[in-house]
C-alpha cells in the first residue's frame, strides 16, 4: 500500500514538516513528514514524539489547527522587493537568503518576505499602488 501521509497532510492543508498547534494541546508543537506524524512537547524542545493521541482528535474533527507564522530557516532562499537605481524609481522582486538579519525581520513583520517568486510577484502588484511606486517585472 502507498505512503498515504503526504494526501493526508495535503487535505489538512498543511505541508510537509510545517508545524503547527492544535487547539486541544496547549503549547505542543506538531507535524508531520513522510514518516509519520510528531509532537514536540513546548515550543523550546528539541525532542519530537512519535504518534501523538491529538493527532487522531484532529482527524476525527474534535480538533482545529492552528497555524503558526512562518519564518525561514537561516540561509533559507526568499524572496522580496528592492529598488532599481537608474531604472525610473521602479520596484522590482529580488531574492536573497534568509540571514536573520535586522531588515529581514522588519521585512517578514511588514509581509514583504516571500516563499516564492511567483508569490512576491504577486504582492507586489499590491504594495506598488498601495506605496504609491511604479513596478518592474
Amino acid at each position: 500500500m502507498a505512503n498515504l501521509i503526504p494526501q493526508i497532510a495535503e487535505m489538512l492543508g498543511l505541508k510537509l514538516g510545517e508545524e503547527f498547534k492544535i487547539d486541544t494541546s496547549g503549547d505542543d508543537i506538531f507535524k508531520i513528514t513522510e514518516s509519520g506524524v510528531w509532537m514536540r512537547k513546548g515550543i523550546d524542545k528539541e525532542e519530537w514524539l512519535e504518534k501523538p493521541f491529538e493527532f487522531v482528535m484532529l482527524c476525527n474533527g474534535d480538533a482545529e489547527i492552528i497555524r503558526l507564522p512562518w519564518k525561514p530557516k537561516k540561509g533559507e532562499l526568499v524572496y522580496t522587493f528592492c529598488y532599481c537605481i537608474g531604472s525610473n524609481d521602479k520596484w522590482t522582486v529580488t531574492w536573497r537568503h534568509w540571514e536573520n538579519r535586522v531588515e529581514e525581520i522588519a521585512l517578514l513583520k511588514a509581509g514583504w518576505i516571500y516563499r516564492s517568486r511567483a508569490e512576491a510577484e504577486r504582492a507586489l502588484q499590491d504594495v506598488a499602488v498601495e506605496e504609491g511606486v511604479k513596478r518592474e517585472l
